[in-house]
């Protein structure tokens, strides 16, 4: 994102999605970036999100698969 520039990619989601709070796009991209710097906490809440928008969203199921996985505390939270 941006040529790794992940704060500048959080802080443009975050514009995004001011704008259109259920962008799933945007949340997956907040999402990213948050994973890239360290917050999984965000980036779990974020993919959460796009989950209960669409529940067949891929890339968020797949990323929150992933981040759950090598994240033990959030394993249990998975499906929550």
């Amino acid at each position: 994102a941006l040529g790794g520039r992940w704060e500048e990619a959080q802080r443009l989601n975050r514009q995004i999605l001011k704008l259109d709070p259920e962008n799933q796009e945007a949340l997956n991209r907040l999402a990213r970036a948050s994973v890239e710097l360290g917050k999984l906490d965000r980036a779990i809440s974020c993919y959460k999100k796009v989950l209960r928008l669409d529940p067949y969203n891929s890339i968020a199921q797949k990323a929150l698969e992933r981040e759950t996985s090598t994240c033990p505390p959030f394993s249990s939270t998975l499906m929550a």
